[in-house]
C-alpha cells in the first residue's frame, strides 16, 4: 500500500483516509493518536471494495447506500456479518436491535464491519473474544490473515 500525505487536489479532506483500488492517501496531522485505527478501518474498507468488485459491483455502479446494501446483502461475508450481529434493514435504514450490533456506534453494517475489522487487526484479540464472541467468530471465518 502507498501511504502519502496529500491535500485536497486528490479529494482527501484533512483527517480522512481515502481508498480506492489504486490509491491510499491520508492526512495525518488531524488524527496522529488514532492513525493506526483509522488506517486499519479504511484498509478494511479496501477489503470490502475488493469483495464487491469480485461480484461485479464497482464504486461507479452504486452510491454509498447502494454500496452498503450490496456488501450486506450480496457478499457472503456481509450477509454473515448481518445475520450474526443482528443488523436489520428497515426500508432504507439499517437498525441494530441486538446487543452484539450495539457494540458499535456506526450506523450501518459496512462501517460496523470495517470498525470491528480495525479492532481485529489493531487491537487485543483476547479482549474481543471475551467481549464480543460473535464478532470474534465472524472475524475468524472471514477476515484474511
Amino acid at each position: 500500500f502507498l501511504l502519502e500525505e496529500v491535500g485536497e487536489p486528490l479529494g482527501c479532506a484533512p483527517g480522512v483516509i481515502y481508498i480506492d483500488l489504486n490509491v491510499v492517501c491520508c492526512i495525518v496531522e488531524c488524527v496522529p493518536d488514532k492513525l493506526a485505527t483509522v488506517l486499519y478501518h479504511d484498509l478494511c474498507h479496501f477489503h470490502q471494495v475488493r469483495l464487491l468488485t469480485d461480484i461485479g459491483v464497482t464504486p461507479a455502479d452504486a452510491n454509498y447506500s447502494g454500496f452498503v446494501n450490496a456488501y450486506a446483502q450480496q457478499t457472503q461475508e456481509g450477509i454473515d456479518f448481518v445475520e450474526q450481529t443482528g443488523w436489520v434493514l428497515d426500508g432504507s435504514s439499517w437498525s441494530k436491535p441486538s446487543p452484539e450490533a450495539n457494540w458499535t456506534q456506526w450506523s450501518n453494517p459496512l462501517e460496523d464491519a470495517a470498525n470491528f475489522c480495525a479492532h481485529w487487526y489493531g487491537g487485543d484479540r483476547g479482549a474481543l473474544e471475551q467481549d464480543v464472541p460473535i464478532r470474534y467468530e465472524w472475524a475468524q471465518d472471514w477476515l484474511p490473515e
